[in-house]
C-alpha cells in the first residue's frame, strides 16, 4: 500500500491536470482584455489628463515660479520636469488613449453627413425627454419630405420612414478639438526627442556690441543652468552678424525703458547677400544656418563704460527744410539707420569734417548723399614741414617730385596740416604765387604760405653746399593767412620736421574737399551733437521647428470650440401612419445643448398648415431606451 500510494503521489506531482492551464489561461485573457479596455476608455483617459494637469501645476509651482531658483527657474523646470522621458511618456500615453477612445465618435462625426437612420419604432415616438408629437400632413407623406429638405440640412425618406438633421458641422467639433490636442502633445514630444539628440538650438544667446561683427553664438554645457562664463560653449553659424545699432526710449522723467530695439546687418558669405533686420520687444527674426532656422529675440542690453570704440550722436537733417530726421548714434565704419527713415548713415571718423555717407536700403552698396560733418569743437591747428625742393619740378615718368638742381629756382615746401595732432592731410607751399594760387584750398579758415628761405650762413661749413633738409642751415618762413578775410594771423619759422605753435579756433568743419557744410547732393546735414553711451545687446536664439504645429494645434482647438459653440446639431425622426395619415415626429438634440421645443412648434405649425398636432407625448413620463438613438452613442457603457 505505501509503495503504491508513494507512486501516486509522485505521479500527480509531475503530471499537472490540463483544466488547470485551461483556466490560468482563461483567467489571463479576461485580465489583458479588461486591463486593455480600461487603458483605451474615457475615464483612464480623465484620470490620465488629470495627472498631468496635476504635475503640470506641481512642476510650475515647484520650478518655474520658484524665486529661490533666480535666472535658473525657467531652464530648469524645461529640463528637469516638463522635458523628462517620464512626463513626455504620459503625454504620449494619454494620445494613445484619446485616439483610441475617442475612434467611434471621430468615425461618426466624419460620417454624420451621409448618414441614414431611418427605423424607429412606434412605441420610440410615445416616450421621452425630447419633443414627439404626431401630426396630421394635409398634403402626404410628399409635402412632409419637401418641408423637411427645407428645413434641415440633410433629409431621407425610406418608405414610410423619415431622418433629418441639420447643425452637422457641430458634430466636427469635438473632433477637431481632439486632433488639436494630439497635434499639441505630438509637437511637444517631438522637440522633448530634438533635444535629447542635441539636433536644435534650444537655449542659445547671440551678444555683441554696438559696431561689432561676430558668427558666434553661446549655449550652456549644463541646460539646467543659465549661460555664464564657466557654463557656455560656443557654436559657430556659417553667417555673420554686425549690430549695428542699439535704441533705447525710457518713459518720459523715468530710468524705465518703454521701448529697446537692435538693428543688425546679416552677411550670408554663401552668396555675398546683406541683409539688414531690426529686433525689437516685439518682433523677432529668423535666418537660416548650418544649425538649423534660428529664430533670434531681443533678451536684454547693458550699457558698456567708455572705451576704445565710442558711440557719438549726429542730428541727421534735411538740407533744404532744416528738419530733424533723426538722432542717430554711430561709430566710425559702421552704417546705423537714420531713425524710421529708409536711409542709413556711415561716418568715416567722429571728428568735424570727417565725411559721411548716406546709403538707402535698397541699395546698400551705391552712396545717396555724402558730405562733411559739422560741429562746434574746439581744435587746434598746427602745420609740420616735411620736405623741401630748391628747384621743385615733376618726373614726367615716375610723376613723382624731385629737384632739377641745388640752386633755389623754384623752392617748394610740403607741409602736413594737423587738427588736435592729428594729420588730416598735405599740401605744397610755393614761393612762386601763380603756382601757389593754382594749389587746391587745404583748409576752410587757414591759408598758408611760403614767404621766405632763410640760409643759416654762419652754420654752414666754408667750401660746403647747403643741406635743404638740415634745419641748422635751412629754414622757412610760412605766413599764415584768414581766408576769408585776408588778414595774416601770424609767421611761422620751420625746419624739416618742426612743427608750428598751434592756432585755436571753433570750428563748423576742419578741411575737406568740399564747401564747408555742404552735402554732394545737397539733400541732407550731418552734425556732431557729442558721445552718447554705448550697449552691449543679447539676443536669445532658438530652433523651434515644432512651433508651427503646436500653433496649429491650438488653431484646431479654437475652430472646433467655435463650431461646437456657433452649431447645433438637431436630429429628426418621423414615421408615416398609413391608416390614420399621421405623421409620429421627434427631434433629438445633441446631450448638452439648448432645448429645440420653439424649432419643434415651428415645425408642427408648417407640417400641420397651422392646425397644430393631434397628440404631444408627456414628457414627464419615463424615456425608453432608445431615447439616445445610436449614432448619438460613444462608446459602449463598459468601456466609457
Amino acid at each position: 500500500m505505501s509503495q503504491f500510494s508513494s507512486t501516486s503521489e509522485a505521479a500527480g506531482t509531475s503530471t499537472p491536470k490540463p483544466k488547470f492551464i485551461i483556466r490560468l489561461l482563461s483567467c489571463l485573457d479576461r485580465l489583458i482584455l479588461r486591463g486593455w479596455r480600461v487603458f483605451i476608455s474615457l475615464k483612464f483617459g480623465i484620470f490620465l489628463l488629470s495627472l498631468l494637469g496635476v504635475l503640470a501645476i506641481y512642476g510650475t509651482m515647484g520650478y518655474a515660479s520658484n524665486a529661490a531658483l533666480g535666472d535658473n527657474a525657467i531652464p530648469m523646470a524645461r529640463v528637469q520636469f516638463f522635458e523628462q522621458p517620464w512626463f513626455v511618456g504620459l503625454m504620449l500615453l494619454f494620445a494613445v488613449n484619446l485616439i483610441f477612445s475617442t475612434w467611434h465618435v471621430t468615425i461618426m462625426s466624419f460620417t454624420i453627413w451621409w448618414k441614414r437612420e431611418f427605423r424607429r419604432s412606434k412605441e420610440y415616438f410615445l416616450f421621452g425627454k425630447t419633443p414627439r408629437a404626431e401630426v396630421l400632413v394635409p398634403g402626404g407623406r410628399e409635402e412632409a419630405e419637401k418641408i423637411l429638405s427645407k428645413h434641415f440640412t440633410r433629409a431621407h425618406r425610406d418608405g414610410n420612414a423619415f431622418f433629418a438633421h441639420s447643425g452637422i458641422m457641430a458634430r466636427l467639433g469635438p473632433t477637431i478639438i481632439h486632433a488639436g490636442m494630439l497635434l499639441i502633445i505630438f509637437s511637444i514630444s517631438a522637440k522633448a526627442v530634438l533635444m535629447w539628440t542635441g539636433m536644435i538650438v534650444t537655449e542659445g544667446r547671440f551678444i555683441a556690441a554696438e559696431g561689432e561683427m561676430t558668427n558666434v553664438i553661446h549655449q550652456p554645457i549644463d541646460p539646467a543652468q543659465q549661460i555664464t562664463e564657466l557654463n557656455r560653449e560656443e557654436r559657430h553659424l556659417d553667417v555673420w552678424i554686425r549690430l549695428l545699432d542699439f535704441d533705447e526710449v525710457k518713459y518720459p522723467n523715468s530710468d524705465t525703458p518703454a521701448h529697446f530695439r537692435s538693428v543688425l546687418e546679416i552677411l550670408d558669405p554663401r552668396d555675398q547677400t546683406i541683409t539688414v533686420v531690426q529686433v525689437d520687444m516685439n518682433h523677432s527674426f529668423r535666418i537660416s544656418t548650418n544649425l538649423g532656422k534660428l529664430k533670434f529675440h531681443q533678451a536684454g542690453y547693458q550699457a558698456l563704460p567708455d572705451g576704445e570704440v565710442q558711440r557719438i550722436n549726429f542730428d541727421v537733417r534735411n538740407q533744404l527744410t532744416g528738419e530733424r530726421l533723426a538722432v542717430a548714434d554711430a561709430s566710425p565704419g559702421v552704417r546705423v539707420r537714420v531713425g524710421e527713415t529708409p536711409y542709413f548713415l556711415e561716418v568715416s571718423g567722429a571728428n568735424p569734417a570727417d565725411r559721411w555717407t548716406v546709403y538707402h536700403i535698397r541699395d546698400p552698396y551705391t552712396p545717396v548723399d555724402t558730405g562733411l560733418l559739422l560741429g562746434g569743437k574746439e581744435l587746434e591747428y598746427t602745420l609740420q614741414a616735411r620736405e623741401f625742393y630748391p628747384d621743385f619740378r615733376i618726373n614726367q615718368e615716375t610723376g613723382l617730385p624731385h629737384s632739377a638742381s641745388d640752386e633755389p629756382n623754384n623752392p617748394a615746401l610740403r607741409v602736413a596740416i594737423m587738427l588736435d595732432g592729428r594729420e588730416v592731410d598735405t599740401t605744397w607751399l610755393f614761393f612762386d604765387r601763380q603756382l601757389d594760387e593754382m594749389m587746391p584750398e587745404s583748409h576752410p579758415r587757414f591759408r598758408p604760405r611760403l614767404e621766405d628761405v632763410r640760409v643759416r650762413s654762419a652754420n654752414v661749413p666754408e667750401g660746403e653746399t647747403y643741406d635743404w633738409d638740415n634745419p641748422d642751415h635751412v629754414v622757412y618762413v610760412v605766413g599764415l593767412y584768414n581766408r576769408e578775410t585776408g588778414l595774416r594771423l601770424g609767421e611761422e619759422v620751420l625746419g624739416i620736421g618742426d612743427s608750428s605753435r598751434p592756432y585755436e579756433y571753433t570750428a563748423r568743419v576742419d578741411h575737406g574737399e568740399t564747401e564747408a557744410g555742404q552735402s554732394a547732393e545737397g539733400l541732407f546735414e550731418v552734425r556732431i551733437l557729442g558721445p552718447t553711451t554705448r550697449f552691449l545687446t543679447v539676443l536669445s536664439v532658438v530652433d523651434e521647428p515644432t512651433v508651427p504645429w503646436t500653433n496649429l494645434g491650438v488653431a484646431f482647438m479654437v475652430i472646433g470650440s467655435l463650431l461646437v459653440y456657433i452649431y447645433r446639431y438637431r436630429a429628426f425622426y418621423g414615421l408615416w401612419d398609413e391608416e390614420k395619415g399621421t405623421l409620429h415626429m421627434a427631434i433629438v438634440p445633441r446631450w448638452g445643448q439648448s432645448p429645440v421645443m420653439e424649432e419643434f412648434n415651428a415645425l408642427i405649425d408648417k407640417l400641420s398648415h397651422g392646425a397644430g398636432p393631434i397628440r404631444l407625448h408627456d414628457p414627464g413620463k419615463a424615456p425608453e431606451p432608445e431615447e439616445v438613438p445610436p449614432e448619438h452613442e460613444t462608446v459602449k457603457p463598459s468601456t466609457a
